[in-house]
């Protein structure tokens, strides 16, 4: 509700006004996080060991396999993505950096250690 004084709003990060130009989504909007659910950012099993990984908030969008076709495939039945092959060369972990700068999911990491 706004203040009928100011227009300013009791809801935190909700415009008041169309007129402004800004979206935002008020609070009671956003998305609440369920503590009994598994942490998002697993590993999938099926990575390629080594420091690079796709985790389970991949929603199979295949990005990444456009920046880095040569070390990402895709699951049997297409729905996530994960490292095939770890970089092999400089150019190849620049194509990975590449793909994980435009992962809508942010699900490609580097753990920043070879296993």
């Amino acid at each position: 509700m706004a203040n009928s004084l100011t227009g300013e709003s009791n809801l935190e990060g909700a415009c008041w006004h169309a007129s402004c130009g800004i979206v935002r989504t008020p609070v009671h909007a956003r998305p609440i996080i369920n503590l009994n659910s598994p942490m998002p950012g697993t590993r999938f099993t099926d990575n390629a060991p080594g420091k690079f990984y796709v985790t389970d908030d991949c929603d199979g969008c295949g990005i990444c396999f456009s920046y880095a076709l040569q070390n990402f495939m895709y699951s049997n039945d297409s729905s996530y993505y994960f490292i095939y092959q770890q970089p092999a060369d400089e150019r190849e972990e620049a194509d990975i950096r590449r793909a994980m700068e435009v992962c809508p999911q942010s699900c490609i990491r580097d753990d920043g250690e070879i296993s």
